[in-house]
């Protein structure tokens, strides 16, 4: 469990639950939390990355490859929320932000 340093009151966690409704196949981001890039593991092909806030605005939009890292050190600390787009699969999660 890790606190939000925007909102020190909010924790960030990943739930056993979760870990077992979360398709074996799906994209894992690594490392969570991220400083100035993040990776994916299981990315099997090209694929749109969207990263929003927890208010739900767009902060940023990348097409990656597998193995790509895309650059998130323009974002200030916090917890943020990921969208993949891999063909016509879409994957969601978190990541914290140091």
């Amino acid at each position: 469990m890790c606190t939000n340093p925007l909102n020190p009151g909010d924790t960030v966690s990943i739930s056993a639950l979760e870990q077992l409704i979360r398709p074996k196949d799906s994209p894992i981001l690594f490392p969570n939390p991220v400083v100035d890039h993040i990776h994916f593991q299981k990315l099997t092909k090209e694929s749109q990355v969207l990263i929003y806030s927890t208010k739900g605005e767009k902060l940023l939009e990348e097409n990656i490859e597998p193995l790509e890292q895309m650059d998130v050190s323009s974002l200030p600390k916090g917890l943020y929320l990921y969208h993949i787009e891999m063909g016509v699969r879409v994957f969601t999660g978190k990541f914290l932000k140091e």
